[in-house]
């Protein structure tokens, strides 16, 4: 019985426990999350969940580095995107950095995750990687203008969160490169999930 649980385990991670799948926002992670989910037989965590239940323990003034990154359509009017780009980079590394646990729990309940979100950051992943041998990351990137991309879709917000959105996805693009981990242009879209998979592998 234990032979053939890890087979199946061997058959639907094709040499990952946990995947981890990282990028700025509306690029296509879950998306692409859960069509990776369907044919691995694995299970998807998007990261912002962990955000949320961090947000909801603590309050701004105790750990305000978790309520950086959530303001009100009134503040992004007030800074530039650079402002708010390095806000995100600063709330991603705190999220990041509660995550370890979450990490160690997926690998040890020996089925297959993806952990999705823009919260992974390139140092935190390069580290999970070095640390755990069933642990792949990769981070799509998208080349073309976010902002442009955000603005012609009517259910988008305002250029500001586009302009920042772009900005942070150029920071994780840099820092994956510099960690060495594999960056996947989310174009073609068609073959983006192909793509991924055979960067983790």
């Amino acid at each position: 019985m234990m032979a053939i649980a890890a087979r199946a385990w061997e058959k639907s991670t094709p040499g990952w426990g946990v995947l981890l799948l990282g990028g700025p926002a509306n690029v296509g992670k879950s998306t692409t999350a859960r069509a990776l989910a369907a044919r691995c037989g694995a299970s998807v965590l998007p990261a912002d969940a962990i955000w949320y239940a961090l947000k909801a323990a603590t309050d701004p003034m105790s750990h305000p580095e978790l309520h950086y990154f959530d303001p009100p359509d009134s503040e992004w009017r007030r800074f530039g995107p650079e402002y708010w780009c390095d806000r995100h980079i600063v709330s991603a590394h705190a999220i990041s950095l509660a995550m370890d646990p979450v990490i160690e729990y997926c690998l040890s309940e020996r089925w297959p995750v993806i952990v999705e979100g823009a919260c992974i950051t390139p140092d935190d992943a390069a580290r999970w990687t070095r640390q755990h041998e069933g642990l792949r990351a990769v981070f799509i990137h998208q080349r073309e203008d976010l902002r442009t991309y955000l603005l012609s879709r009517p259910d988008r917000v305002t250029e500001h969160r586009g302009e920042t959105f772009w900005l942070f996805g150029n920071w994780l693009r840099e820092q994956a490169l510099l960690n060495g981990l594999p960056v996947v242009d989310v174009y073609p879209r068609a073959s983006l999930a192909d793509r991924v998979l055979a960067a983790a592998q």
